[in-house]
């Protein structure tokens, strides 16, 4: 997994200097969020690209006549490349990591927050509030639920974990009450 990420992070930053060489940041980010949603709609892409017994030419061939005048030139040319490296199966952290650049130049901070249940959407407008004042910049909100963590809130941004978990609590207390010595 780490190998994986930093395999991404690799392309990610060489597209994202190619990118701002041709001002089109913001617009490859997007043409990228579109081919992952693709994949999310037609998993037999994925399937037809990271396939060992294709030939390169042919998913090359494929996808060159799917993203004609449909995605930025950049974005045709990192698959290409990526699928002539044998490195496809490392889009999605590439599409991650390249937004996470994008995101940071443009002065916004991802929060994945985690909770028990949906958090109500009113609630999540304060979270970002809180958030932006926090971190001082643009806030965006990865939400998840996992019921593993009982109520509260977990929260990463900047990679700093804020957890009001109820699970956190719990365990807090009982680390406090197990080193209570009684007489």
């Amino acid at each position: 997994m780490i190998r994986d990420r930093a395999i991404a992070r690799r392309y990610a930053v060489a597209l994202f200097g190619a990118a701002r060489k041709a001002g089109a940041g913001e617009e490859i980010l997007a043409d990228l969020g579109a081919v992952k949603d693709l994949e999310k709609l037609n998993p037999s892409l994925r399937l037809f690209l990271e396939a060992p017994d294709v030939l390169t030419e042919h998913k090359v061939a494929t996808l060159s006549a799917v993203f004609k005048g449909r995605v930025h030139e950049l974005v045709a040319r990192l698959f290409d490349l990526m699928l002539h490296k044998k490195r496809i199966q490392h889009f999605p952290f590439v599409h991650e990591e390249y937004r996470d650049l994008v995101e940071e130049e443009l002065g916004i901070a991802r929060a994945r927050v985690t909770t028990a249940v949906p958090l109500d959407p009113v609630l999540a407008e304060e979270l970002v509030k809180r958030l932006e004042k926090l971190t001082r910049k643009r806030v965006r909100l990865d939400m998840r639920v996992d019921p593993a963590i009982l109520g509260g809130v977990v929260t990463v941004v900047g990679g700093k974990i804020l957890d009001g978990s109820l699970r956190h609590g719990l365990a807090d207390l009982r680390e406090r009450l197990l080193g209570v010595r009684v007489h």
